[in-house]
């Protein structure tokens, strides 16, 4: 999100008037195990307190300001950290809208992924049909399956060998991949039941490239930018 905090309700909110289709976000428990949407461990980056933000109850995060300061240089204020619940209530004036639900590894090491899936499908059981629940962890996506998600995507961290055996035992609907970690071109894509997701570029030339390697999706900051560009417009 160029123009708004990250993982904030603004900017979500934000993105789907920009015509956004599919919304990635990131998920924590705070202590008192309620699922909000924050990407680090440590609060300082975005909200500049200290804190961990497991170890903080839905109550204290409430009273922080994650208004990303050293890149908004304090310009943009009264930014709260989202629930889950809040994100869900959104989405269903979105019906159309997929969202890509990142369990951040922290978490799931910290309360286990059996309790984490648990706080996190309760909420989402109204806009299931619209969820991707995605992770770095392969074992909480088996995990995710068996408690109800009806698709899943598994970010990888490496190309090779052992990346694609495990991809075809889980058999995701999506794998997830820093576009930098790609084999270059001409070198193929793996093949198999899941589509390809690629993260992050803002850089229009990159992005038609990609699409060019048929990778279905594309993660960037600059949705209302892309969805602008006539060159998109015409690929």
């Amino acid at each position: 999100m160029l123009h708004y905090p990250e993982n904030s309700i603004e900017g979500i909110h934000a993105a789907l008037n920009a015509g956004a289709k599919y919304i990635e976000f990131d998920l924590h428990l705070s202590a008192d195990e309620v699922p909000v949407i924050f990407h680090d461990t440590q609060l300082f980056r975005t909200t500049g307190a200290l804190g961990i933000i497991f170890e903080t109850t839905l109550n204290e995060l409430r009273k922080l300001d994650a208004n990303e300061p050293n890149r908004f240089k304090n310009s943009i204020f009264n930014i709260q950290i989202p629930t889950l619940q809040e994100i869900v209530e959104l989405l269903k004036s979105w019906p159309s809208t997929t969202i890509f639900v990142e369990l951040k590894r922290a978490s799931l090491d910290h309360f286990g992924q059996m309790l984490m899936l648990q706080r996190v499908m309760q909420v989402l059981q109204p806009i299931l049909n619209q969820v991707i629940i995605i992770s770095f962890d392969i074992k909480s996506l088996y995990e995710a399956r068996h408690q109800g998600a009806k698709r899943v995507g598994w970010v990888i961290e490496a190309w090779g060998d052992a990346a694609y055996q495990a991809a075809n035992s889980l058999q995701p609907e999506y794998l997830i991949c820093d576009y930098t970690k790609l084999p270059k071109p001409p070198a193929p894509l793996w093949s198999g039941s899941w589509q390809w997701m690629v993260y992050e570029t803002t850089d229009i030339d990159i992005v038609l490239a990609l699409a060019e390697r048929n990778i279905s999706l594309i993660e960037t900051m600059a949705i209302g930018q892309m969805l602008s560009d006539p060159r998109l417009k015409q690929s």
